[in-house]
């Protein structure tokens, strides 16, 4: 039979595990209102649509996803560059670049994604999301004219190591297209509370 104070002992323990997973939940939670760019990455804007239309619900991670992101959002706010966190807005989309390193010729978009399996190549998600940014950011500072890269730098949480990706973004007008397309269909559906069409060719 276990003592007094061995049950005690593991009810704290419990309680402590449950505290610090919802302490966890809490700090991932985000106001955000509008299109952010992470909505747009996928082809697919009827999961576009439903991510913003069902923003406010729960997080439903298991405890190991929720720990990861933890990390990650941690990781997040430390600062690397002079433009740390650097906002961006293109009509109605917005988003928040995490690091950028830019000299008198060119601009280099960072994005930080934490991961337990670094991929040999960066996901297509990530890259739609950089491309994107970089556009932003450049039309909004009205630097089009620069050199344009953006990189992508997967944290191995279980590791403890870093990977950085780095790509030239030569077609600029086409990510611009490709964007201005994906609000001119989401945006009206959005107002009009109508599930959007998808954009695959399949559909």
């Amino acid at each position: 039979m276990k003592s007094l104070s061995i049950n005690k002992l593991e009810q704290l323990k419990n309680n402590i595990y449950i505290k610090h997973i919802s302490s966890m939940v809490d700090d991932l939670k985000e106001e955000r209102i509008g299109i952010h760019i992470s909505d747009l990455v996928h082809k697919c804007l009827r999961q576009a649509y439903l991510r913003i239309i069902n923003r406010d619900r729960q997080i439903n991670d298991n405890e190991q996803e929720i720990t990861t992101k933890w990390i990650g959002k941690k990781l997040h706010q430390q600062q690397l560059t002079d433009k740390h966190e650097f906002k961006v807005e293109y009509r109605e989309v917005k988003g928040s670049v995490d690091e950028i390193l830019e000299t008198d010729y060119d601009i280099c978009i960072i994005d930080r994604k934490t991961t337990r399996n670094v991929p040999l190549s960066p996901y297509e998600a990530h890259t739609e999301q950089e491309k994107y940014y970089t556009f932003m950011y450049a039309f909004q500072e009205k630097k089009l004219y620069k050199k344009l890269f953006y990189s992508t730098i997967y944290l191995d949480v279980s590791g403890c190591k870093a990977t950085i990706y780095v790509y030239p973004l030569d077609n600029i007008m086409e990510v611009k297209k490709e964007l201005d397309d994906k609000i001119n269909i989401l945006e009206p559906s959005l107002k009009s509370k109508i599930i959007p069409p998808s954009l695959r060719s399949n559909e």
